[in-house]
């Protein structure tokens, strides 16, 4: 498994705070099955605090030169978890900010309560320079809450959906897990990763997520893993095009899914 989310270089963000609990990070990694991490740490446009590129790449590259000499099979690889910004075009030009394990694939989070009136022009010129989008844990969302419709149509425009492990077995709320299980039945979840952030509360597991996913088929367990790879490997995800009628649930205004999915 492979996960592309995650919070594991120390002391950069609200993640792992020391080098010592990075390392036991990585042990959970590997006894959970996961082979493959990319360090995300938060970048924020406008912040003073956001770690340089250079800074990112050779705390990397430090942690992996630690994890190979007590012989652990992970990989750590380079990356960002960008704040969506109206000048995100322009600062990938310049080299400010990370793509994930510098492939097209860039990894966007969005406000928790609320949606930029310029998300879709900052995705647009994304796309323009090449990159595709990645939205960090949507289902965490309100406004995507209320308005799946809105996902849909990114989705349709080649935008892919990273989706929380811990979202899926209610780490976040009964709201969030359920809203989860509708995007699994949309074809809105793309990838899975942990967004882990320390080896207590959010660690970094993915293989309960899987295993739950598997509920809803196999096939489905197996393509979303399988994402991860491809962006890993910067291999072109085939998106689904989401051909749908919807019609809104008692107070939560979700979809149901009444027709098929079809492949572009």
């Amino acid at each position: 498994m492979h996960d592309i989310h995650n919070h594991i270089l120390a002391g950069l963000d609200d993640g792992c705070k020391s080098f010592g609990a990075s390392m036991e990070m990585v042990r959970i990694a590997e006894n959970d099955g996961i082979r493959t991490i990319i360090a995300t740490p938060h970048y924020i446009p406008g912040c003073h605090t956001n770690p340089s590129v250079q800074i990112i790449r050779t705390m990397v590259e430090e942690l992996n030169d630690s994890i190979k000499k007590q012989s652990l099979s992970v990989d750590v690889l380079s990356g960002m978890e960008v704040f969506i910004s109206p000048e995100l075009s322009e600062m990938y030009e310049s080299g400010a900010i990370l793509t994930l394990n510098d492939s097209r694939y860039i990894l966007i989070e969005l406000p928790i309560n609320n949606m930029p009136v310029y998300l879709d022009d900052v995705m647009f010129k994304l796309q323009v320079c090449g990159l595709v989008p990645v939205i960090a844990h949507p289902e965490r969302n309100y406004v995507l809450r209320r308005n799946p419709e809105k996902m849909i149509e990114m989705a349709n425009r080649g935008i892919l959906f990273q989706i929380n492990s811990g979202s899926l077995n209610g780490f976040f709320g009964e709201q969030v897990r359920s809203f989860t299980f509708d995007l699994l039945s949309l074809g809105l979840v793309h990838i899975i990763a942990s967004d882990a952030h320390s080896n207590h509360l959010r660690r970094p597991e993915l293989k309960q997520a899987y295993e739950i996913i598997q509920t809803n088929g196999r096939s489905i367990s197996e393509k979303i893993m399988e994402n991860s790879n491809k962006i890993i490997c910067n291999k072109e995800i085939i998106s689904e095009h989401i051909n749908i009628k919807y019609k809104k649930k008692t107070n939560f205004n979700l979809l149901y899914l009444l027709n098929t999915i079809m492949e572009k």
